[in-house]
């Protein structure tokens, strides 16, 4: 997946647009997570919430990553990206009106 977010990024970046890439170890209120949990932890001969204490040590912050953290953490970089875009655009605008009133 990086390098896949990293080739995109090199084509594109080019035409001013910005690639950004979030992806978490698993997001344990999907269903195909659940799921994969599920037939794990058969397998593994533990119970599910092992499973899930399990995959939450493989997370910076040692707790399961749900949907809803992925979704935040999206919401901010396209903030943040915007908030980016917009201080940028009206740099040039106030430029463009400083050529102009020359």
């Amino acid at each position: 997946m990086e390098n896949l977010t990293a080739n995109l990024a090199f084509e594109v970046s080019p035409l001013g647009v910005r690639v950004v890439c979030l992806r978490t170890f698993a997001n344990i209120d999907s269903r195909s997570i659940q799921d994969t949990l599920e037939f794990l932890a058969g397998q593994l001969n533990i119970t599910k919430d092992q499973a899930i204490a399990q995959t939450a040590q493989s997370n910076l912050l040692k707790v399961p990553a749900t949907v809803q953290d992925t979704a935040n953490a999206a919401v901010l970089v396209a903030l943040i990206a915007g908030a980016c875009s917009l201080e940028r655009w009206s740099t040039q605008q106030r430029a463009r009106r400083s050529i102009n009133a020359q």
